[in-house]
């Protein structure tokens, strides 16, 4: 586990582990918008795309409304 994954809480739906990851999406169009999500490696549940630090909030508060099926 890397050191940055460790503040990341258990999955909420199947108790999974969870990362981040980056969406190459805007990585190749050489955008300085915030491109991270977390996602669970058990279920594939993940948080929209957003500013590093704000997904971890959403993925460790829970709020079940901003997860989403991949």
């Amino acid at each position: 586990m890397k050191d940055n994954e460790r503040v990341l809480k258990k999955c909420p739906f199947c108790g999974g582990c969870a990362r981040f990851c980056e969406d190459m999406r805007f990585h190749e169009k050489k955008d300085s918008f915030p491109k991270w999500y977390v996602m669970c490696m058990g279920c594939n549940i993940r948080t929209p795309v957003a500013d590093r630090t704000f997904v971890m909030k959403m993925w460790n508060e829970r709020t079940n409304e901003f997860f989403r099926d991949t």
